[in-house]
C-alpha cells in the first residue's frame, strides 16, 4: 500500500494558497481587477472577491479607482499592491561598504543607506553591529513612510 508523501491540504491551507495566488497575480499585473484575477487564476469571482477583501483588510492590497472595459456591466475597481504596510529589509556587507535597503510590496526601494567602510580588517562583531545600526536607522525612516 502506497503512503502519500505529503499530507492533504486542509481548508486553511487551501485558503492561504489562494490568498498567495491572488496577491502574486495582482503584484505581477501591477494593477488589475477582481474579474481579471478570477479569469487568470481560475477561481470564481465571489471566491476572488472574498480573498481580495481579506488582502485589503491586511493592508497588502489597495483599491485605486474604477476601470471601464467598454463592455456592458459595472466598472471594475482597480487593485494594486499596497505601497505602505509590510516591507522587506535587505542588508549587504561588502569589503568596503554596508548597504541596507527597505522595499515595499511593489518591489520599489523606499529607503537605501550605504556607509563606505573598510571592513577587511574589522572584527566581524563590529561590522555586524554597524550593519544593525544602519538597518535600525533605515527601518525608522521606513516606519515614518508607513512601512512596517
Amino acid at each position: 500500500m502506497n503512503q502519500p508523501t505529503e499530507p492533504k491540504a486542509d481548508k486553511s491551507g487551501v485558503r492561504r494558497h489562494n490568498l498567495s495566488l491572488v496577491l502574486r497575480t495582482v503584484h505581477d499585473a501591477g494593477e488589475t481587477t477582481r474579474a481579471a484575477v478570477a479569469a487568470r487564476v481560475g477561481l470564481t469571482r465571489p471566491a476572488v472577491s472574498s480573498l481580495v477583501e481579506q488582502l485589503l483588510d491586511l493592508g497588502l492590497l489597495v483599491e485605486s479607482g474604477k476601470t471601464f472595459s467598454g463592455q456592458a456591466g459595472r466598472p471594475g475597481t482597480v487593485l494594486k499592491p499596497a505601497d505602505t504596510g509590510p516591507a522587506g529589509l535587505g542588508v549587504e556587507i561588502n569589503v568596503d561598504y554596508v548597504t541596507v535597503c527597505v522595499v515595499d510590496l511593489t518591489g520599489t526601494d523606499r529607503v537605501r543607506r550605504t556607509e563606505r567602510l573598510d571592513n577587511r580588517a574589522a572584527d566581524a562583531s563590529e561590522v555586524l553591529a554597524r550593519a544593525a545600526r544602519i538597518a535600525a536607522e533605515a527601518l525608522d525612516t521606513a516606519a515614518g513612510r508607513g512601512l512596517v
